[in-house]
């Protein structure tokens, strides 16, 4: 539901902006994300990793914690605000005061709201998250349904920033109980140093997956094709950006479990655990990047309308880098066994592809060369990831079918892109019956590996609540 409502405030704003303004706003929105995430050092991975261990029965194990964490929470708030501000005025036209104000207040709210986010989820509390998601996309809407705020390019950026504002206040209830987390007692030294390691290591990995998963290449797109081409690629990635969303909400409310199992060593249970969730991610993907392509005309001209239906070529490319989120299980898996270090990795070298094949294919290919170099960069990515995880939990069958799966996936998706391109005019029932036909061959590669139960367990490891 709450990527849905977060699908209608893009909606509207692109309807209500524009393809020019609509592209400016999502320059500026990149701009804040960036500023946040390089003066924020990793502290909502930080939150999401060690929060675990401050709830529940471990609640003593990091004393000290929640106000060490409350006060480089406030100095981030602040370097965020300023930095974001000097940002946008450098690199777009906003030099006003009424929008350089707005700004500062869109990038301190959406930093407060970041952080108290990423605490809310490494608590267990991931109905009050959900909520405070319900309340930032209830309040955008009513905002933009304004006539006098939600038409005007300032008006959409104050009620996006005051939905923020919103939904960090949703997150702040319990902040200051005392009784889940001492306040007196000072961060101790060794897991100061243990903290430090991992910041450190999930900043730069966070950083380069905003470039690598994210819309980082936009800023190519902007430098060799202006505001508009910016709008109509952010278009393209809003649409295919469903399943990231999707995906990337059900993998992360399974951190935690995955967190605490390999703390405890219980290494055939996350082996077995990872290579069935995998599996399912692989046909949550599948299915969705298929139903994607296979409408994307439809699908831009009914959220976006006609002014935008240029941009369904690029979702037949776009589409396809969600598969990538496939790895979203083995990924947490090493993200907890290497504190982070493989992740830093191989998101490094993933950026450094994706902006060197934007360079290369952006000026011969337009914004269907940014579509390729990010898909190919994403299931590149996923590729690595699966293959490693060999090397983390040991060589068994289940991780070797898991990349076979994969290969196989990507290969049939790549195949339904390329009949879908290559110009032939297929009515919505054609349509309707190629899907099913990739949807039952992606049924077949997906479900060989799940077992029974598989269900009930992920619903029992995303939801367990800790007193």
């Amino acid at each position: 539901m709450n990527v849905i409502g977060r699908m209608a405030v893009t909606v509207i704003l692109a309807r209500r902006l524009g393809p020019e303004l609509f592209g400016l706003f999502v320059f500026v929105q990149w701009l804040i994300e960036m500023t946040f995430l390089i003066y924020s050092v990793g502290l909502t991975g930080v939150a999401t990793r060690f929060f675990p261990r401050s709830a529940g029965m471990d609640r003593d194990l990091i004393p000290g914690f929640n106000r060490w964490f409350l006060r480089v929470g406030a100095l981030v708030v602040l370097l965020t605000s300023c930095f974001a501000t000097v940002a946008v005025q450098v690199f777009s036209d906003l030099g006003r005061v009424a929008p350089v104000t707005v700004v500062t207040f869109w990038a301190a709210t959406s930093s407060v709201w970041a952080l108290l986010g990423a605490r809310a989820q490494g608590l267990f509390q991931f109905k009050r998250f959900v909520a405070s998601s319900t309340l930032y996309v209830a309040v955008a809407l009513v905002g933009l349904a304004l006539p006098q705020i939600g038409g005007d390019f300032l008006g959409a950026m104050l009620a996006v920033a005051t939905a923020n504002l919103a939904a960090g206040a949703c997150c702040v209830m319990d902040i200051f109980d005392g009784k889940r987390i001492s306040h007196n007692e000072p961060l101790a030294a060794a897991d100061s140093i243990l903290i430090r390691s991992y910041a450190t290591n999930s900043w730069l990995t966070a950083i380069v997956a905003s470039l690598v998963w994210s819309r980082g290449e936009i800023s190519v797109v902007k430098g060799h094709l202006g505001e508009m081409a910016v709008g109509y690629y952010s278009v393209g990635l809003t649409i295919s950006g469903i399943v990231n969303q999707g995906i990337g909400l059900f993998t992360g409310a399974l951190w935690p479990h995955i967190a605490r199992a390999w703390d405890k060593g219980d290494r055939d249970e996350l082996w077995r655990f990872s290579s069935c969730v995998t599996n399912l991610l692989m046909l949550m993907a599948g299915l969705s990047a298929g139903f994607v392509m296979c409408f994307a005309p439809y699908l831009v001209a009914l959220l976006f309308g006609e002014r935008f239906v240029s941009s369904s070529r690029l979702v037949l490319i776009l589409a396809l880098g969600p598969l990538g989120l496939a790895s979203g299980c083995a990924h947490l898996v090493i993200q907890a066994s290497a504190n982070g270090k493989f992740a830093r990795d191989v998101t490094m070298v993933g950026g450094i592809a994706l902006f060197v094949a934007a360079f290369v294919l952006i000026p011969s290919f337009g914004i269907e060369g940014a579509a390729v170099a990010r898909s190919a960069t994403q299931i590149g990515a996923a590729g690595v990831t699966l293959s490693w995880l060999g090397k983390v939990l040991g060589p068994r069958a289940g991780t070797h079918q898991n990349v076979r799966s994969f290969v196989l996936l990507v290969a049939l998706a790549g195949s339904l892109a390329v009949l879908l391109s290559i110009g032939l005019e297929l009515q919505f029932g054609s349509l309707c019956a190629v899907f099913a036909v990739y949807g039952g061959l992606v049924y077949a590669i997906c479900s060989r590996g799940w077992t029974a139960g598989l269900l009930t367990e992920l619903r029992t490891a995303s939801g367990v609540q800790h007193a």
